[in-house]
């Protein structure tokens, strides 16, 4: 690579870095910072290459048993890896498969960036409260621009992971070997963590295993819960099928790694787990004989079916379920094909469904926004009247994107994965058995919000396609056009916002002291046609009040002084023809709850007035 491209790399990977640093514990930023000196200490030492082949099978042992100390970790570990090593072969050209998803994020992004700044001292007023030299205050400040003002970022800086982690897999299949191997034996490690939490032999607890978790006896082990434990464990086993040789097949010594990793999916409760080892089960026999492949599937099949209809009929499957110390995977797939259950599984993946369906009808054409599904949830559903218990994504990642990044972001994706030879991959059969694997367990879950996941879905897919040297899609026209509508998608999201929850019936959320957000116009009971804005504030200055500016893109600015914990309303006239609202929301001055009350509050974001709404009087 050359030295221009090797720059460029370094500088995304640094602008990548911003949001994990912002949401990294203090543990995870002491672990990343230990890490990054002993890689400056090889690399002074020894050549790139040298080091990478060092690295590369230790990053591959510890993926599975960094993610308890906390998410952000695995991805600021891995982005220092780049930094420091650019580990990229070839030429920047060999990246153009991700240049329309990577140029449409990248214009959400910088048009958010762009939004932000464009109001100058009052847009960036919080900056006036950032302190180098109190780093939590300032990585506050920090989180909250990644947070609220440009939420596109973090998908930005994930999908330029994923982009590096296919592209080094694919190139290097030495060094994929030997992280393959690391990550195997560190998969054996983290599967015998989790088989002794389950037997309750370990007398310690990790901050990963929470009381919801063991209420309902499910483990985490060393990931980040046990759904990412359950994930986790299936797609290293992929990674290890993929790479295998064909001619010898699994040895002696795999099968007793086979047999842990497997027990650890099934004591993780994860169905997403089952439906993988039962792909891979058929992927085993096919890649054998057609004929046994065809056998497999048929007493897979009579086994399932056989299993409900004797729940249908006998009693003592479900008595067997519910008994105790029997493993937590098996009892909910026996329950996923339990006929009298069969109503309640269908009625939560409904529940799931027409969220995930009604967020992305807000804003269908661009979504309400990267990263965002989890902040309207709480009020979608509420709004649905369907909401029951807890629901923070669309247990489907192809819904979940459509939602987030609407029809033109998710065309676009499918032309970079056209462009990555996705649909090619399918041509060769241990490549489009991995792929068919990956795409079915998205089906149930947005599992590459966990980054150990990520990063060796990015192995699993480098190692599975290569990259088209010629497309249609790789031209400048699309490029331009991809920045273009990244553009307008931003002007379609909410920005300056944090989640929405609720408080005693009425439904809050925190705006930033610069907020953009959307209101609906409508009837109004004895007051016309308008559009309602209530906003209340939680802490009032000693001089002069809080003071909310409401700029509405058509019409008149609103001016209202705060000067009590009151809500207070603003009504503005619109037309319900229009659609719905868009006003923008000043806060001065800004302020931070750690500095108000600095003996009993931890938070220092940058925050200006509540949002509220109550969805009862409406």
């Amino acid at each position: 690579m050359s030295r221009l491209g090797e720059s460029i790399i370094r500088l995304l990977t640094l602008l990548a870095l911003v949001p994990s640093v912002a949401n990294a514990t203090k543990i995870e930023l002491q672990v990343a910072l230990s890490v990054l000196v002993v890689l400056f200490v090889f690399r002074l030492r020894r050549s790139a290459e040298e080091v990478l082949r060092r690295v590369i099978p230790v990053a591959g042992f510890a993926i599975p048993l960094i993610p308890w100390v906390g998410s952000e970790v695995v991805i600021i570990l891995a982005l220092l890896v780049v930094l420091v090593l650019v580990p990229l072969p070839g030429r920047m050209s060999s990246l153009r498969w991700a240049t329309p998803l990577f140029l449409f994020l990248s214009g959400s992004v910088l048009a958010e960036l762009f939004s932000s700044c464009w109001a100058g001292s009052q847009g960036l007023a919080y900056l006036s409260l950032v302190r180098l030299d109190e780093w939590p205050r300032a990585r506050d400040a920090l989180r909250t621009l990644v947070e609220a003002q440009v939420p596109s970022l973090n998908a930005w800086a994930r999908f330029f992971l994923l982009v590096i982690a296919i592209e080094f897999f694919s190139a290097r299949a030495d060094l994929r070997e030997r992280w393959v191997r690391g990550l195997w034996g560190g998969s054996f490690v983290s599967a015998l963590f989790a088989l002794l939490q389950s037997a309750g032999l370990l007398s310690f607890t990790l901050s990963n295993q929470t009381p919801f978790w063991t209420s309902i006896h499910r483990v985490s082990g060393l990931m980040s819960d046990p759904n990412a434990l359950g994930v986790m464990m299936i797609v290293a086993l992929w990674c290890r099928f993929v790479s295998i040789d064909p001619r010898h097949g699994w040895r002696g010594g795999e099968w007793l790694v086979a047999a842990s990793i497997v027990g650890a999916g099934i004591v993780a409760g994860s169905r997403t787990f089952l439906l993988g080892l039962f792909l891979l089960v058929c992927a085993t026999t096919f890649a054998r004989a057609r004929r046994v492949f065809v056998g497999t599937c048929v007493v897979v099949i009579v086994s399932l079916l056989g299993v409900s209809l004797l729940d249908l009929y006998t009693p003592w499957i479900g008595a067997l379920v519910g008994a105790h110390g029997i493993p937590e995977g098996i009892r909910r797939g026996v329950m996923a094909l339990s006929v009298p259950r069969l109503s309640e599984t269908i009625f939560s993946r409904r529940i799931f469904f027409e969220i995930g369906v009604a967020l992305w009808r807000e804003s269908p054409w661009f979504g309400v926004g990267a990263d965002h599904f989890r902040a309207y949830v709480p009020i979608v559903g509420a709004r649905l009247g369907n909401l029951r218990g807890w629901v923070d994504n669309s247990n489907n990642f192809y819904l979940g994107l459509l939602a987030e990044i609407g029809v033109v972001g998710a065309l676009i994706a499918c032309a970079t994965a056209f462009s990555r030879g996705i649909i090619a991959g399918f041509q060769r059969s241990r490549a489009a058995w991995a792929l068919l694997a990956v795409a079915a367990m998205l089906l149930t879950g947005p599992h590459l919000d966990f980054p150990e996941v990520l990063l060796v879905v990015g192995c699993l897919i480098g190692s599975s396609t290569v990259a088209r040297t010629t497309s249609p899609l790789q031209s400048p026209i699309v490029w331009a056009l991809s920045v273009a509508m990244g553009v307008l998608s931003a002007s379609a999201h909410e920005r300056g916002i944090y989640g929405w929850r609720e408080q005693g019936g009425v439904f809050e959320r925190w705006l930033t002291p610069d907020a953009r957000v959307r209101v609906a116009c409508e009837v109004l009971d004895g007051e016309g046609e308008g559009a309602r804005l209530l906003v209340s504030p939680l802490y009032i200055p000693r001089q002069g009040g809080l003071h909310v500016r409401i700029m509405p893109e058509r019409g008149e600015p609103y001016t209202v002084s705060l000067l009590s914990q009151e809500p207070h309303q603003v009504r503005i006239p619109c037309d319900p023809s229009t659609g719905d609202v868009w006003l923008r929301v000043i806060t001065t001055p800004p302020w931070s709850p750690g500095r108000a009350w600095p003996e009993s509050s931890r938070d220092f974001r940058i925050l200006g007035v509540r949002q509220l709404l109550n969805l009862k009087s409406r």
